[in-house]
């Protein structure tokens, strides 16, 4: 069975940009990078169980929302697995979906 995929939509791509960023400022790049590393377990968790998390109806048909350490994902399914739309701290959600 092939494996589920995931993917990022710019602005997604941006967040981890940011998200790195900040902990390598923060906490130094060996931290930064094991927070990424967790992320991106999460993301491939998604991938797998894309139903595991609630919709999030108000942002609009097939969002989901998934929670991983201090960061919101929001993404939506696609065929062969999940595509991430955003990936949020403490910013307003409404700004940004």
């Amino acid at each position: 069975m092939p494996k589920a995929i995931f993917d990022f939509s710019y602005e997604a791509r941006e967040d981890l940009f940011r998200i790195w960023n900040y902990g390598a400022d923060i906490w130094g790049e060996e931290a930064a990078n094991q927070y990424y590393l967790k992320l991106y377990r999460h993301f491939e968790q998604l991938a797998e169980e894309p139903f595991l998390y609630p919709e999030v109806a108000h942002l609009g048909e097939g969002y989901r929302r998934s929670i991983c350490e201090n960061e919101v994902i929001y993404y939506r399914l696609v065929d062969k697995g999940i595509f991430i739309m955003a990936i949020i701290g403490r910013q307003d959600i409404t700004r940004r979906l």
